[in-house]
């Protein structure tokens, strides 16, 4: 990504459950645009998490209970 101008990846936040790690990257994606497959802006080409995976809700509540 840093061909297309983003710069270097920095450490957002750290954690060894994976369904927190799997929140974080969909929230991020959609704090900075949203998924260019959806017409967002973000540097990610798709979502981290489907909107049709049955998981998300869990992944997402996962994510904000652990990084606040």
């Amino acid at each position: 990504m840093n061909k297309e101008g983003y710069g270097p990846a920095l450490l957002d936040k750290s954690s060894k459950n994976r369904n927190a790690i799997r929140g974080r990257e969909q929230l991020l994606i959609e704090k900075y645009g949203d998924a260019q497959s959806k017409g967002g802006t973000s540097g990610n080409k798709i979502n981290g998490i489907s909107d049709q995976n049955k998981k998300r809700k869990k992944y997402i509540k996962t994510a904000k209970r652990e990084f606040r």
